[in-house]
């Protein structure tokens, strides 16, 4: 007898009279139907699509949302920025990630409950404004550029101190 000659039976890790005793008040019928939703959510994984998560290193440099070639990704700057990402757009083709300069993408299954056709809100951080007058969207105390010219400014003055 061949896997297509035999009745489908939905395999929940217990046996069926185990499955009836947890829910004794329930109908069976109702109870069945209920347990196969849950099942097919749990495993009804979509490889059209990915879910993507954002870290705590984004500083908003939107190149991510430069390389996506769906617009998937959207990035919006005002007095707070954030990052919106529209799952139903997304071809999974993972260039937001490979791209992104400090690894703060992050790429999770995607499964059918996934696939809603609006952007949801990945992450969200304040704009704050540098005593430069750059404004930029991290933790930090100043903004990158600054952060990076102090880098430069030390470097130089230790290698100055080491010449004398």
């Amino acid at each position: 007898m061949s896997s297509l000659d035999k009745p489908f039976e939905p395999n929940f890790g217990i046996s069926r009279r185990d499955v009836f005793k947890i829910k004794e008040r329930v109908p069976k019928r109702d109870f069945l139907i209920e347990l196969i939703k849950e099942n097919i959510k749990q495993s009804a994984e979509y490889i059209g699509t990915i879910r993507l998560s954002i870290n705590e290193v984004c500083d908003f440099c939107s190149i991510c949302e430069s390389v996506c070639p769906k617009g998937a990704i959207i990035i919006e700057k005002r007095e707070t920025a954030a990052i919106y990402f529209n799952p139903s757009l997304c071809s999974a083709c993972k260039n937001c990630i490979d791209a992104c300069p400090k690894n703060a993408i992050t790429e999770n299954k995607a499964f059918v409950d996934d696939l809603i056709p609006k952007a949801i809100k990945l992450f969200e951080k304040p704009k704050k404004i540098c005593s430069c007058g750059n404004v930029y969207y991290t933790d930090a105390e100043i903004c990158p550029e600054c952060e990076i010219k102090n880098k430069k400014r030390q470097e130089l003055l230790s290698y100055i101190k080491d010449l004398f």
